[in-house]
């Protein structure tokens, strides 16, 4: 497996050591059959995932968001999923999701799609 790495911070003689390649942003959504997200929540990550990234990714590709909501622009990713019916998303964030400890209905849309699959982002506070 061929693992591609796009960071701001690089550290020499790790891509060695770990048998990994830093590359662009753009190289790796072209390459890439799966693209895992892990970024805080800052200024600049807000919609990071929008219609312009999504546009370098294959459209048989599979992307995880396991990092914060804001990353996402939930529209450009809802009309990405209609437009490449191949494409899937998986994540345990969503905007808007409910916080506190009631049950209440989550009707979200991304939540509601059949190519989405979404996880509780803390898994331990799950039955």
């Amino acid at each position: 497996m061929n693992v591609l790495v796009h960071t701001r911070t690089q550290h020499p003689g790790l891509e060695k050591k770990l048998g990994f390649k830093y590359v662009s942003l753009e190289e790796l959504l072209k390459n890439s059959d799966f693209v895992s997200i892990h970024t805080p929540a800052t200024a600049e990550t807000k919609n990071l995932v929008n219609k312009d990234f999504l546009s370098h990714m294959r459209p048989d590709g599979v992307l995880l968001n396991t990092s914060r909501g804001t990353v996402v622009n939930e529209a450009d990713l809802l009309a990405h999923l209609e437009a490449n019916k191949n494409f899937w998303f998986g994540t345990d964030v969503f905007n808007g999701e409910p916080a506190g400890t009631k049950e209440v209905a989550f009707t979200h849309p991304l939540a509601q799609h059949p190519r989405v699959y979404g996880t509780h982002h803390i898994g331990a506070s799950t039955k």
